[in-house]
């Protein structure tokens, strides 16, 4: 076996790399000791024939560090290639092309899909997991409206979208979405979550563009080589307040605001707000999952500390 360290970036572009080698790929869940080196949960292990000198050329050319060992895998996730689709909606999205730029330059395999694709196709066939950029719920589902739109290019995933997606999920898919796309979910889906700032004035709660500090649950694998406090990027984004909910969805809280000393950098007007709200959700549904990621984790391919909770969320799509 090959051992990489989760916390490097570059470990997850080795990953994608190594993927479409077909080498074996899997996750430690816990922390592990291996020849006298601490790997913390998520330690990526690599196995299959041959592939000293790839190790070699990923380690010189990533500037990572690559262990040889042998690796108990008993504890671990299979991670397995994942079907990526990235949905740009017609008319053009700034955070879809901050997002597609990001996926390619860390080489992540992915295929754009428009309104039509989830209104007229099953995404199951195609997809194993579907990421919406920041956008409103109103854009995605109802698209480009005007008199002046071209008929190919006007509506968006439409009622019959909404279905495709929820059934989608129901089979097993994972449904991404980054800032405030997660209404979508909340809204459509019933996941337990409001916008907990919804209905709160500018006069009451401002935070333009700043950085702001988080708590990080690391032993969750979305959340697989981040620190236990991080900064991330908070831009008008909404947050996540838990709710009641008349489901059985199952969810799980990956990242959270503290109750003090928010502010990193910038400007924050009323932390009081963000007390004990939440950054990052998954919850599950049926066979699959939804991610709501409405902090700006790829914000302008900028916040390189908060890309792994991207990257993790869309690698664990097809695990085993």
């Amino acid at each position: 076996h090959y051992i990489l360290d989760h916390r490097p970036n570059n470990s997850l572009v080795a990953v994608n790399r190594l993927l479409k080698k077909d080498a074996e790929i899997s996750w430690l869940r816990d922390t592990v000791e291996i020849d006298g080196k601490t790997f913390v949960p998520g330690a990526i292990v690599v196995k299959g024939n041959g592939l000293a000198e790839t190790m070699e050329e990923l380690s010189r050319s990533l500037g990572i560090d690559v262990f040889a060992a042998d690796v108990p895998l008993a504890d671990s996730l299979r991670i397995r290639p994942p079907r990526t689709a990235l949905y740009q909606p017609w008319g053009g999205n700034m955070d879809e092309g901050w997002t597609r730029w990001l996926l390619e330059q860390n080489e992540f395999p992915f295929v754009t899909i428009h309104p039509e694709d989830l209104r007229e196709k099953n995404p199951s066939e195609k997809f194993d997991v579907i990421i919406f950029p920041d956008m409103g719920k109103r854009q995605i589902i109802s698209g480009l409206t005007g008199n002046s739109t071209p008929p190919e290019y006007k509506g968006g995933i439409e009622k019959s979208g909404v279905d495709a997606l929820r059934s989608f999920v129901n089979e097993g898919g994972t449904v991404i979405t980054i800032g405030r796309s997660a209404t979508l979910l909340m809204d459509e889906f019933a996941a337990p979550f409001r916008d907990g700032l919804q209905g709160v004035s500018r006069e009451d709660f401002l935070c333009p563009g700043s950085i702001v500090r988080v708590f990080v649950d690391n032993t969750h694998p979305i959340a697989y080589g981040m620190p236990r406090q991080a900064n991330a990027a908070f831009s008008n984004s909404l947050v996540l307040e838990p709710v009641p909910s008349f489901s059985t969805m199952d969810s799980a809280i990956v990242v959270r605001y503290p109750t003090e000393n928010i502010l990193q950098s910038g400007w924050l007007h009323g932390e009081s707000y963000l007390h004990n709200k939440v950054g990052l959700a998954e919850v599950k549904l049926g066979k699959g999952r939804m991610v709501l990621i409405p902090i700006k984790v790829q914000h302008r391919a900028q916040p390189y500390g908060t890309f792994k909770l991207l990257f993790n969320a869309i690698l664990t799509s097809n695990i085993e």
